[in-house]
């Protein structure tokens, strides 16, 4: 048998839900051991000092009586294992695309926490929000949107696609949480808004060809307020979405552009080519007076020939060829 040549398989990427659920399983096992950590610490660590001093005072003192404190040795670590289990429930690990948004007695403070390891203080602190600073994208179509019409007199409606790409600023993600309750819903309505100011100023072949300009004082209006929310959107058209009839009249009007553009190339190919046979046909009149009874024939073969071949194009610059001819009799 032929051992047939193995093919390097390449290996398959787990799909997104997958590899999302991967990645909670990881942050929570990362912040299962933190928690743990955090209550061995708070409660193994005091509870051993304790321990350490009373058999310190105990043996200075001379005097252990394990009786008469047995209920408070019993009662004292109970206590403080629920302390620390009350703290270490209060330790986060916070991933580098989140931040945590926490209010403490009922003020938010100075910025938002992370990325990192965040302990907060129990019965205090409050987590409002998870902000997740990855780029979002949001597609928009926003309807009946005016354009300046061409000729400058009265507006052009269109309904045109956007992309909103949305970003939060960096220690700036409270300010979303502080001032609106929807960010995504309220973007979208204040860019409505502010993309129809923007192309109430812009004519319908200004959207086409100035396309940059256009987008650039979209996103300015739209950062004017969301900045505010510590949020920066970056805009890209996907589509404008003009009217049929104004479509179709331009399709018209690029189909007779390009229809006079092939008249206008066919006639540059007929001088060429009337040109290149006057001035072969001359040469060879004048190099040879033994030719110029040949030369003559041809050029009124030529002229034949190219009138009935050409004649449904239009009309021919013949007439370089007639006076040659005629001058060519007048000199016999």
């Amino acid at each position: 048998m032929i051992d047939q040549e193995q093919v390097p398989q390449v290996p398959q990427q787990a799909p997104p839900q997958q590899r999302q659920n991967r990645q909670l399983r990881s942050r929570g096992v990362a912040e299962a051991t933190w928690r743990l950590f955090v209550f061995l610490v708070v409660f193994f660590v005091p509870t051993l000092l304790c321990a350490g001093l009373a058999v310190l005072y105990a043996y200075s003192s001379g005097v252990i009586v394990v009786e008469d404190y047995y209920f408070l040795l019993c009662l004292v670590p109970l206590f403080w294992f629920i302390i620390a289990w009350i703290i270490a429930a209060q330790a986060y690990v916070v991933p580098d695309n989140q931040r945590l948004v926490v209010f403490r007695m009922g003020k938010r403070r100075p910025k938002a926490l992370g990325p990192g390891i965040a302990q907060l203080v129990p019965f205090i602190d409050e987590i409002v929000s998870r902000v997740d600073r990855r780029q979002q994208t949001q597609p928009v179509q926003f309807n009946r949107v005016p354009l300046l019409a061409s000729a400058g007199e009265g507006y052009i409606l269109c309904d045109p696609e956007l992309q909103l790409f949305i970003t939060y600023l960096q220690g700036k993600e409270h300010l979303s949480v502080l001032e609106v309750r929807d960010v995504m819903a309220q973007i979208k309505a204040q860019a409505g808004g502010a993309i129809r100011s923007v192309t109430a100023n812009f004519t319908v072949d200004d959207a086409q060809k100035r396309a940059p300009e256009l987008i650039e004082q979209i996103q300015d209006a739209i950062n004017e307020f969301a900045e505010d929310w510590g949020i920066s959107v970056r805009v890209e058209i996907s589509d404008w979405n003009f009217p049929d009839i104004l479509v179709q009249a331009w399709t018209e009007s690029e189909q007779a552009e390009t229809r006079a553009k092939a008249q206008q190339v066919l006639a540059d190919a007929r001088q060429a080519i009337v040109k290149r046979y006057l001035e072969a046909a001359q040469q060879l009149v004048n190099d040879d007076a033994s030719k110029r009874e040949v030369g003559q024939v041809a050029l009124q073969l030529y002229m034949a020939d190219v009138a009935q071949s050409f004649s449904a194009g239009g009309a021919l610059p013949l007439l370089n060829l007639q006076d040659f001819l005629r001058g060519q009799q007048e000199k016999e």
